[in-house]
């Protein structure tokens, strides 16, 4: 069994681990190497790696019907 303050501190290393790396393709590849355990805490890690290969974020408002849309 793994204590929830157990999981936040696994998952804080992850984000320290993310941020620390230079260039997007080492962040992509992170994401890849990593998918099944980040997706234990619910990160949708497709669209993120989808995000960063195609550089398209919710927040630059792409139109509904844009089949590279993410997000809301």
């Amino acid at each position: 069994t793994i204590i929830k303050g157990e999981l936040m501190t696994k998952l804080q290393q992850h984000y320290i681990n993310f941020q620390s790396l230079p260039t997007i393709p080492n962040k992509i590849l992170y994401l890849q190497n990593h998918q099944n355990e980040l997706s234990t805490y619910n990160i949708n890690v497709p669209n993120l790696i989808k995000a960063y290969v195609n550089n398209n974020w919710p927040w630059n408002n792409k139109t509904k019907d844009d089949p590279d849309r993410i997000g809301f």
